[in-house]
């Protein structure tokens, strides 16, 4: 059955519903005494002004500034620059035996989203630890080959200094800018996120640092830079193996073993039976966009899925005070409908 054909139903259905549910109003607007009528649109005149687009951003500010950071010298989003506190922030202890999962973050918030979730699943395949990178809220840059998006991180970290001139050569080699600090923050995710039914299954730690150097120090990882090799294929470097694709649609991680795979847009396929023999201390992806990554055969790797997706939730406490002043705006829970259009 075409598109076509599948969607008048729909439509049909779609008209005789608006055309009861105007019936319906119209019934009912008759039962209804005059005054109590005026009263109605008086209401809904309030309400439409109450919630009208404000004329300017400042006026924007103004209401909303008793749920935002206090904004200092250095710009609006200073005020949530310093991570809240989280256990993933705390220095872990290193063991020698330890192994680890990490990968780089890039493009739109849900994006991210998308790749923790990956990263989570993949550790719990892989019984290792997961390296999170941290959240980036504000001006965004999209996925690039590692050398690259290694160095849109380390532009980031909290020791680079404003101007970035420690990597002057590498942002002439990549001809990118130096990033304005007013204009993104980086935060755990789980101090947006609630994490905990996901800390119950995969032990996580979040990555303060991108630069090599914390690596080595925090969790004894050793390595040299690999900027200079080529951004395709796979690389063993001291304590760690680098899954570096030349697109973001690299490589296709399989739950069953299977002597062919169905790609799809993705250029290799790798078996999570084959990434347990590796014995490297770290496994650094360049990314894990993408939800059609890691397709699920077996039940019970489908079940720790759906268990992760509905368990991380906002938890932020602006976001949730954000989230409880629209919603009274709105005239509260069960009196509106949302709709996400992409």
């Amino acid at each position: 059955m075409s598109f076509r054909s599948k969607s008048i139903p729909v439509c049909v259905l779609l008209i005789v519903y608006l055309a009861y549910a105007n019936f319906r109003l119209t019934d009912l607007s008759s039962s209804i005494p005059h005054q109590a009528f005026a009263s109605i649109s008086t209401t809904a005149a309030e309400i439409r002004h109450s919630i009208s687009p404000p004329a300017s951003l400042s006026s924007i500010t103004a209401t909303l500034s008793p749920l935002l950071p206090a904004p200092t010298s250095s710009g609006l989003l200073s005020g949530i620059r310093t991570p809240m506190e989280s256990p993933s922030l705390v220095s872990p202890k290193i063991d020698p035996d330890e192994k680890y999962l990490t990968f780089l973050t890039h493009s739109g918030f849900q994006n991210q989203l998308i790749q923790v979730e990956n990263g989570i699943l993949l550790a719990w395949y892989l019984n290792r630890t997961l390296i999170l990178p941290r959240a980036l809220l504000g001006q965004a840059f999209g996925w690039s080959y590692y050398p690259k998006l290694h160095l849109e991180h380390l532009l980031r970290d909290p020791g680079t200094t404003l101007d970035c001139e420690e990597y002057a050569n590498e942002i002439d080699r990549y001809q990118i800018r130096c990033p304005d600090r007013d204009l993104y923050a980086m935060l755990p995710f789980d101090t947006l996120f609630d994490l905990s039914w996901a800390k119950q299954h995969v032990k996580i730690i979040t990555r303060e640092q991108v630069d090599d150097d914390w690596l080595a120090t925090t969790l004894g990882i050793h390595g040299h830079h690999i900027t200079s090799l080529p951004p395709n294929g796979t690389y063993v470097d001291g304590d760690s193996v680098y899954y570096c694709g030349a697109t973001r649609y690299d490589w296709r991680i399989y739950d069953t073993p299977r002597k062919s795979h169905r790609l799809g847009k993705y250029a290799q396929a790798l078996s999570i039976y084959d990434l347990r023999q590796r014995k490297e201390k770290l496994m650094h992806f360049t990314s894990l966009f993408g939800s059609g990554r890691l397709p699920i055969r077996r039940p019970e790797h489908y079940d720790f899925l759906r268990s992760l997706q509905k368990s991380i939730t906002y938890h932020h406490p602006a976001v949730l005070e954000m989230t409880d002043l629209l919603v009274s705006l709105l005239g509260g829970h069960g009196n509106f409908i949302g709709i996400h259009v992409r």
